[in-house]
């Protein structure tokens, strides 16, 4: 078995000329959606965020990005579909004027982007969201490490939880990640022995951090086999 996971960093501010193009790929509905967002530069990277996802869908489904369905389960997992593909696992996050979709086929997929300056490494904040023995570790560090770890606990905590459809409000002091400086298909076991992957993803910018995580597998060898295909987005609108 063989499975292939497909990142896409999106450049959320973008020239009117290109917002039109992208916006005519929305739903009225989606449109609806977004006009209630508060401000104008809101609206406008939502609607890049959105067409975003159906532009990377398309590309891995094989079809056309008008004939996308991006969809919401009870549960708040994305995916996405066409008529005659098989569905997918969607997963997307943004910071700022960055963001990120993730796709999948077979797997579930969480990803998720954060800026430094908005993970405080204050004590209330650690403690809402660490194990008491991530708690430890951290306090640790010296200052100039425990931010930067923090933000890695943060990032792949959230990505994971995204892809299981739990959410950031769950488990999130019960749920212990590696902290390790830097993840690459690193195998991890959060519950019932079943394995899941995590990745730290590089970032386009300075100041933030992003994770993936994608599972589960029965069986540890089919892990393996997982490749991490990351694009900058501009390259899947060609």
């Amino acid at each position: 078995m063989s499975a292939a996971i497909e990142v896409a960093w999106i450049e959320l501010d973008v020239a009117t000329a290109e917002l039109r193009s992208l916006d005519a790929l929305l739903t009225d509905e989606e449109r609806g959606r977004i006009a209630r967002r508060a401000t104008v530069e809101l609206r406008r990277r939502a609607t890049v965020s959105l067409a975003s996802r159906r532009l990377v869908a398309a590309q891995v489904l094989g079809t056309t990005p008008e004939s996308v369905e991006l969809t919401v389960a009870p549960d708040g997992r994305r995916g996405a579909t066409a008529p005659g593909a098989p569905s997918l696992a969607l997963s997307v996050s943004t910071c700022g004027a960055t963001g990120v979709v993730a796709v999948a086929r077979g797997l579930a997929v969480g990803v998720d982007v954060e800026d430094f300056g908005e993970v405080p490494a204050t004590d209330a904040f650690v403690g809402r969201v660490t194990t008491p023995g991530e708690r430890h570790a951290i306090q640790r560090l010296a200052d100039s490490d425990r931010q930067r770890t923090l933000l890695a606990l943060w990032t792949r905590k959230e990505a994971y939880l995204k892809a299981t459809g739990e959410g950031i409000g769950a488990r999130l002091t019960s749920l212990e990640v590696p902290l390790d400086v830097t993840l690459r298909a690193t195998p991890w076991h959060p519950v019932g022995g079943v394995t899941w992957l995590l990745w730290d993803l590089d970032v386009p910018r300075p100041g933030l951090a992003a994770a993936l995580a994608a599972g589960p597998f029965p069986h540890h060898p089919l892990a393996a086999a997982v490749e991490v295909r990351v694009r900058d987005g501009a390259a899947w609108a060609q």
